[in-house]
């Protein structure tokens, strides 16, 4: 994510429990070819986590028709290779819930067997049943009530209350949509993952752009491991440890050769890369339908906000005042990021036009000519002046003799 984003401790909870249940049934189903509920529920009862709710947890197995046929056709399998696959699944699904480093197995439908098939099937049921809600007994916290699809969106932005915005794309969040970070259709295991289900916008999880790419497959030779790539609820957001390198060369406002890069001392350059190829970034900022029309919009009706309002208790705006009006507007962009939408863009956009155009002009040796600074040019407009000047060449009879003087001396220097 664009922004940091915390995993709420309820819905760590449950859906560790969730993740818990499925691995030991698949279990269960792998070390026999006959299921039944008694046989079921004994198993679950050897383990302390289900231990008086495994008569329930059992019933409500067997009287769901689906999962339950699908947990037979898994049992059909060779032993031996059940046991196998399903130790592999249920250690990547431990490994993402405490470490997060290695390799996760993709699931590869065209080359699996009958009986993965089934088991894939039968995991990812878990996340429709989320939909409507986990009954309460399938969950360990006495106490504990039904959870679901809503509940882990509620739970997501009360913990973060700061969101105002998509944390994928900065965009207003329209549509939210509880995403598979990594996709349920290639990992089946981490359907109802804690660390795999995130809230995002409507457009980000589409097939247009999301889809089921799979950002730890980098080509058709090459995987990655957990740690190349940018993962969810890690304490920190990819805005932070990245910026927006801007290309000003066709002016101030027409700007291209946009890319997401490094912060100076951050060795990311694999997760930006996974990351903007998996929702499209920044390219759906600039080179899409309107969106970089409205970023463009906005961040310049801003900028003529706050010259103007500066200008209001001032004869002329200098360069040091235009330079610190900006400043002032970039550290409002930066408080606001996550707030706002499009606070990220906007505020790598506006460092770039400062450094670019507002910080060569104060440091001019000459009186500055805005025609060769663009920005200066129309916040003059903006502020009916016909300049912006540095404070040193700012033409004022009353001074003259003062000019003049700092003249001779710094010619005699």
């Amino acid at each position: 994510m664009i922004y940091k984003v915390d995993l709420p401790e309820l819905t760590l909870n449950r859906l560790t429990d969730v993740v818990y249940l499925q691995m030991r049934l698949l279990r269960y189903a792998a070390s026999t070819s006959s299921i039944n509920e008694e046989d079921c529920a004994r198993y679950l009862k050897a383990y302390k986590i289900f231990k008086g709710r495994h008569e329930q947890i059992a019933r409500w197995l067997f009287n769901k028709p689906k999962p339950r046929e699908l947990l037979r056709q898994f049992s059909q399998g060779s032993t031996a290779e059940k046991l196998e696959w399903s130790r592999c699944l249920f250690r990547e699904a431990i490994v993402f819930l405490t470490n997060q480093f290695g390799y996760i197995t993709p699931y590869k439908k065209d080359s699996a067997s009958d009986w993965q098939i089934a088991g894939s099937e039968f995991l990812s049921q878990f996340y429709k049943y989320l939909g409507d809600g986990l009954p309460d007994y399938l969950f360990s916290e006495k106490g504990a009530v039904l959870f679901s699809k809503n509940d882990l969106k509620l739970n997501f932005y009360n913990t973060n209350n700061f969101l105002l915005v998509c944390p994928a794309c900065d965009l207003p969040p329209t549509g939210i949509e509880v995403d598979h970070y990594l996709p349920i259709s290639i990992y089946p295991h981490l359907s109802c993952h804690p660390f795999n289900l995130v809230p995002i916008c409507s457009e980000c999880n589409s097939f247009a752009v999301k889809g089921n790419t799979d950002l730890l497959q980098k080509d058709d030779h090459i995987r990655r491991k957990l740690e190349d790539v940018f993962l969810i609820y890690q304490g920190y957001g990819l805005g932070e440890l990245s910026y927006l390198k801007i290309d000003l060369k066709k002016g101030h406002r027409a700007i291209r050769l946009i890319e997401l890069k490094p912060v100076k001392g951050n060795n990311i350059i694999e997760h930006i890369e996974s990351y903007s190829n998996l929702f499209k970034i920044p390219d759906r900022w600039f080179k899409t339908g309107r969106t970089g029309e409205t970023i463009q919009y906005q961040m310049f009706r801003k900028i003529e906000t706050s010259v103007q309002a500066a200008k209001q208790y001032k004869a002329s705006l200098n360069i040091f005042d235009v330079y610190i009006e900006l400043n002032q507007l970039l550290q409002i962009l930066c408080d606001d990021r996550g707030k706002e939408p499009f606070a990220f863009t906007m505020s790598c956009w506006l460092a770039t036009l400062i450094n670019q155009e507002i910080k060569p002009a104060i440091s001019s040796s000459q009186q500055i000519d805005i025609k060769k600074f663009p920005l200066l040019e129309e916040i003059a407009s903006w502020v009916k002046q016909d300049s912006i000047q540095h404070p040193a060449y700012l033409d004022d009879s009353r001074l003259n003799k003062a000019w003049n003087l700092r003249k001779i001396v710094a010619e005699e220097d």
